[in-house]
């Protein structure tokens, strides 16, 4: 993808929006719509009618992979990479280092020191191998997201964790290192690494106390959640006023970098209606 592309992705329940370049729906080159709705990329009947509720191909899947069981994750990955490629389609991974049960308190440092290297190997070599079949579509790797919240167990201010904002470093660059191996040909240049921060810090620590540093990511990611009056004492929030912030701080650290919305939620509930024109205007202001 070039600076001033767009990708809308649409949810069943949540509005995404991902832009390549500095965020301007206005002056983008061009807008390619995707979607993400409870593993979507699994079922192609669900491709199908999205399709067919748009009017038209998308272009992009958003899934969330976490690394629960080798076997099972490496199939799944593989399977999401089958449907979605064949359509002539990319997909972005957002790959989440929880597993199965309890995940380590550790787990920064835990995967920084090699423990999860053969899964870590084997899921790029899937995606390697895809992408060398398909050669018209591209990966957005989204690791370890959102670690300026208090949510994910990647997160040093997770409750419980001993991880620290140095070993989630330790961790991305060491991630970053060993998949980048992995690729043959020119499919690195099809891989594009996503650091993406909350665009509220939620914690102890800011998102720039994460940063892995502009040799480690291709774009910087912002997510934005508009819960309107959906939730108890909620209230709406224009996308100029959820997301400048943070574009303006995340600006500062991967110059040249591309920023990237990739996944903005807006709620459609104003003044105790619900209206999905409070939605499409949301996305406008973006």
């Amino acid at each position: 993808m070039k600076g001033g592309e767009v990708v809308i992705n649409l949810g069943c329940v949540l509005l995404c929006v991902l832009c390549s370049g500095i965020i301007n729906v206005g002056n983008a080159q061009q807008v390619l719509l995707g979607t993400y709705s409870n593993n979507s990329a699994l079922n192609q009947q669900i491709i199908s009618d999205m399709q067919a509720w748009q009017g038209r191909k998308l272009d992009t899947f958003v899934t969330f992979d976490d690394w629960c069981s080798t076997s099972t994750a490496i199939n799944k990955l593989n399977q999401q990479l089958l449907n979605v490629f064949a359509n002539d389609q990319s997909l972005m991974i957002t790959w989440m280092p929880t597993l199965c049960s309890t995940t380590p308190n550790n787990i920064d440092s835990s995967i920084a020191s090699g423990n999860y290297d053969t899964y870590i190997s084997e899921a790029a070599d899937v995606m390697n191998a895809q992408l060398n079949q398909y050669i018209s579509s591209n990966i957005y790797i989204r690791l370890a997201h959102e670690p300026n919240t208090e949510v994910f167990p990647w997160s040093a201010s997770y409750p419980g964790t001993k991880n620290t904002p140095a070993d989630y470093i330790s961790m991305w660059k060491h991630v970053y290192t060993l998949a980048n191996t992995r690729w043959t040909g020119t499919n690195r240049q099809r891989v594009n690494w996503v650091w993406s921060v909350n665009s509220q810090d939620i914690g102890k620590f800011t998102a720039e106390q994460y940063w892995p540093g502009t040799n480690y990511v291709d774009w910087l990611g912002i997510d934005g959640f508009n819960y309107g009056q959906s939730i108890k004492g909620g209230d709406w929030v224009e996308a100029p006023a959820l997301f400048g912030p943070m574009l303006n701080r995340v600006q500062k650290l991967g110059t040249g970098l591309s920023v990237v919305i990739e996944y903005a939620t807006t709620a459609q509930k104003v003044s105790g209606t619900y209206d999905s024109g409070y939605k499409n205007s949301w996305l406008v202001s973006a």
